[in-house]
């Protein structure tokens, strides 16, 4: 009997051991054939090796959980925010100069982008008069020649902003006679409509910005697009207008097209649209970055309202004292970098004209270097730099009567 059951021991303990090894113990017992165990390892069937718990008292219960998953915390993504506080605009005062906005479409984006530059300046109002089709070709769909007069007569702006040129790129008809795009008549018959247009804002005594055309996606467009902006700048110039150039705003260092670039503040954004051509909103802000600087200096004067607007605008204006000295006051007053017509123009603020330091009133000119610009130094002082030393003479006593010494 104790041989019995020293047997079934040794038998339960090689069942117990092939458990935990992963054999099997149908392999021992003799239950399944040889055949088919090396059919099931053929197979790469492999049964998950039972716990100690789970082989005494048989119970599922005891299955391995992961621990790291009850014991991690789940990671909350947050998304960063793009939302931008974006201050509501000012209403305009009454007597706000109006930039008026004339040409195609691009005109038409160039001028939202504008209004959302002038938004918090209520001395400056933009008005968009832009036909998404026009151009100087189609003169039977909009002549722009003849339609800016009384645009101009209308809304008496104080400046005009132009941008044309996206929708010219077609035959032209003269007196029934059609001309291919860019041929030689087809060239001066164009260059003849743009002077003209100059002309007429020329005669109204308007200031007129022209902005140039940027690239887009094909490169036939943007050859005639270069001959264009050539065209405008030649002919704006000659009646003293500006020419803003955009193009290497939006295009890449060899002057290509681009989908995407800087904004206005430096970061990466789309601005073009799928079609290569449209701009996006980021697009309307680079083409008024580039306007806004020629507006701003056209129409005078500090326009924002950190340091107020001009007098002639029906708003208090504040100007900086003669007696401006933030180091004695600990005041200071903000200035524009780029308006610095309120601390003196050519001088920085609180300087004074150029000083001489005098002992006495012997000075005592330096003629030993003629390359050098003509100092003056105090004979006795650090900086007399001439040798041997020069000995101080204090000056004579001054007559009481006369006043001479």
């Amino acid at each position: 009997m104790y041989k019995r059951l020293i047997i079934a021991f040794l038998i339960g303990g090689l069942a117990f051991a092939f458990s935990l090894t992963g054999i099997p113990t149908s392999y021992v017992s003799g239950e399944l054939g040889i055949k088919e165990v090396q059919a099931q390892q053929r197979k790469g069937v492999r049964k998950k090796r039972r716990s100690l718990l789970q082989i005494l008292f048989g119970s599922n219960r005891f299955k391995r959980t992961s621990r790291n998953k009850s014991r991690k915390k789940r990671k909350v993504r947050r998304r960063r925010s793009n939302v931008v506080a974006v201050l509501p605009p000012l209403e305009k005062l009454e007597n706000a100069r109006t930039v008026l906005v004339v040409g195609d479409f691009f005109a038409g984006g160039l001028a939202k982008g504008l209004k959302r530059s002038f938004a918090q300046i209520p001395a400056v109002k933009i008005v968009s008069k832009s036909r998404g089709s026009s151009g100087f070709v189609r003169l039977d769909y909009y002549n722009w020649s003849e339609q800016i007069t009384g645009l101009i007569d209308e809304f008496k702006p104080a400046l005009l902003v132009v941008m044309v040129g996206t929708n010219d790129r077609q035959l032209m008809r003269i007196d029934g006679t059609k001309l291919q795009k860019r041929t030689e008549e087809w060239d001066k018959a164009y260059k003849v409509r743009v002077e003209n247009f100059a002309k007429t804002v020329k005669s109204k005594n308007l200031p007129l910005i022209w902005v140039g055309l940027p690239p887009v996606r094909f490169k036939t467009a943007n050859t005639d697009f270069l001959f264009f902006n050539d065209v405008y700048r030649s002919k704006v110039e000659k009646f003293s207008g500006q020419f803003v150039d955009v193009w290497d705003g939006f295009a890449d260092e060899e002057g290509n097209f681009v989908t995407s670039g800087p904004d206005v503040n430096g970061q990466i954004r789309r601005l073009r649209a799928r079609d290569g051509i449209n701009v996006t909103k980021s697009g309307q802000n680079k083409l008024a970055f580039y306007a806004e600087k020629s507006v701003r200096k056209l129409l005078g004067g500090n326009l924002s309202i950190l340091a107020g607007l001009p007098q002639e605008f029906g708003v208090p204006t504040r100007v900086l004292a003669p007696s401006y000295d933030p180091a004695r006051t600990g005041r200071t007053i903000a200035i524009r970098l780029d308006d610095p017509s309120l601390d003196g123009g050519s001088v920085l603020a609180g300087a004074k004209g150029p000083q001489t330091h005098k002992v006495g009133e012997l000075i005592v000119d330096n003629k030993g270097d003629e390359k050098s610009l003509q100092k003056r130094y105090v004979a006795g002082r650090a900086d007399d730099a001439v040798w041997p030393r020069r000995t101080y003479v204090p000056p004579a006593p001054a007559d009481p009567q006369t006043g001479k010494r």
